[in-house]
């Protein structure tokens, strides 16, 4: 009788070419780093085609007081040294002035020499603002609002005044010597929706704030 024929090499050694499937340790799922939620845009008040967004948050009230001595929205401080009518706001900065909802012009007048001390004689503040509240009012508008120094006793003046979103107050001053002048506050500036313009607001400050020509001339000698 035949014997078996033997099975071929690759059956016999066939499980020694299986290769084992390594098991690996398992890896933990990465943790996602947390995604901030973005910040909303704010939305512009009806017709402010000439407006930008929200400036970057600062204090919440600006001033101009005593001779006189400026903050503006970035919480900056410096002193008016130039003579003549200043925009202390501009409501949204750029409008022209026709479209303008809330200007307020402040004029700053020398008292004494070359290098004396600076002070507001007078402040008028105009806008669409300004005119809404005082049709509301029954009076006449086209004219704004305006404010002189000596018209009323030192530490006296306004409440605050609401034009949309901003509120002013204007107070009398009176240096040791007598000098009548005035100061002016405003808050929320941040929340009106617009870019707001001006001395107090985002515009250069640089120019104001230099010295004179002769009082250099002064403070050199």
């Amino acid at each position: 009788m035949a014997r078996p024929s033997s099975p071929p090499p690759r059956a016999r050694f066939r499980s020694f070419f299986v290769p084992r499937h390594p098991t690996f340790s398992p890896t933990a799922a990465p943790t996602p780093a947390p995604t901030s939620a973005p910040t909303p845009h704010p939305t512009l008040p009806t017709g402010g085609t000439t407006g930008g967004l929200l400036p970057t948050p600062g204090p919440t009230e600006v001033h101009g007081i005593g001779d006189p001595h400026l903050v503006n929205l970035h919480g900056q401080h410096f002193d008016l040294m130039q003579q003549g009518v200043h925009a202390l706001l501009h409501v949204p900065r750029m409008a022209s002035r026709s479209k303008v909802l809330l200007r307020v012009d402040a004029d700053a007048q020398r008292v004494g020499g070359d290098c004396a001390d600076t002070y507001f004689m007078s402040i008028n503040i105009t806008g669409k603002w300004v005119e809404q509240k005082i049709r509301a009012l029954g009076r006449a508008s086209g004219t704004g609002v305006s404010f002189k120094a000596g018209a009323g006793a030192a530490h006296t003046g306004t409440k605050w005044m609401s034009f949309g979103k901003i509120t002013l107050k204007v107070v009398h001053g009176r240096t040791k010597t007598g000098v009548a002048y005035l100061n002016f506050f405003a808050r929320n500036l941040r929340h009106t929706g617009f870019l707001v313009g001006g001395l107090l607001g985002e515009d250069d400050h640089a120019d104001a704030a230099e010295p004179s020509s002769a009082c250099k001339r002064v403070i050199e000698s």
